[in-house]
C-alpha cells in the first residue's frame, strides 16, 4: 500500500512539475510558482535535465520563425 502512494505522489509531482515548467515557459509563472518549480527541480534531477533542454530549445529558437498568417 506504501508503495502505491508513493507511486501516486510521484505521478502528481511530476503533473505538477510539468505544468510550472510550462508556465515559466510562457512567461506565465508567478514568483511563488517558480520558487516551487526550483524546489521541485532540485528534488527531481532526472526532470531538471528536461527543463534545461526545454530553456535552450526556446531560447535558440527566438526570432528564427517568421510571424504567423
Amino acid at each position: 500500500m506504501l508503495i502505491m502512494q508513493d507511486n501516486q505522489q510521484q505521478k502528481k509531482d511530476q503533473y505538477r512539475i510539468w505544468r510550472l515548467m510550462a508556465l515559466k515557459l510562457s512567461g506565465e509563472a508567478s514568483q511563488p510558482e517558480l520558487q516551487e518549480l526550483h524546489q521541485l527541480l532540485q528534488d527531481n534531477p532526472h526532470i531538471k535535465y528536461s527543463m534545461e533542454v526545454l530553456t535552450n530549445l526556446q531560447n535558440t529558437g527566438k526570432g528564427t520563425h517568421p510571424p504567423c498568417s
